[in-house]
């Protein structure tokens, strides 16, 4: 997705082993928008930004190749979300240092956070110490593609 969201252009991902957790919290999408601090009508995008977007891998890359290109990009309304859900960042702390972990982010507006791995049973092992460490959560081991 690109520009302010309205152009979409087909990615070809590799299976990327993930970990899903959703804390079992609430978290309204206009209360994250609210805490980013946006004017009516502010981007946090401008030109410069457009014009240095992030060049995703080609067709056959890796998972390490994806995981470099990711961590160059960031989802803004991540620090907005764990202000108004502090369980956000736990479950993040949580993915991140899950043995095996090479990125963790939330996913949209919140609270459902992800972790991807180079390895399918590491996911599956993080899964099953997070669900154990949390029982609360909602949490998923699978692939991404």
């Amino acid at each position: 997705m690109t520009g302010v969201g309205e152009i979409l252009l087909p990615l070809h991902l590799p299976e990327l082993p993930c970990v899903m957790v959703n804390p079992r919290v609430p978290v309204a999408t206009k209360d994250v928008f609210a805490a980013l601090g946006l004017r009516n009508g502010e981007l946090l995008v401008g030109v410069t930004d457009v014009i240095q977007a992030a060049a995703w891998p080609d067709k056959g890359a890796s998972i390490a190749d994806w995981v470099e290109e990711l961590k160059t990009v960031a989802n803004d309304l991540e620090a907005p979300a764990m202000r108004v859900q502090p369980a956000i960042g736990e479950v993040l702390s949580a993915l991140r240092a899950s043995e095996g972990a090479v990125l963790a982010r939330m996913s949209g507006s919140g609270a459902t956070c992800f972790a991807l791995f180079s390895d399918a049973g590491d996911a599956e092992r993080a899964a099953q110490k997070v669900r154990a460490d949390h029982p609360q959560w909602w949490v998923h081991a699978g692939t991404l593609s």
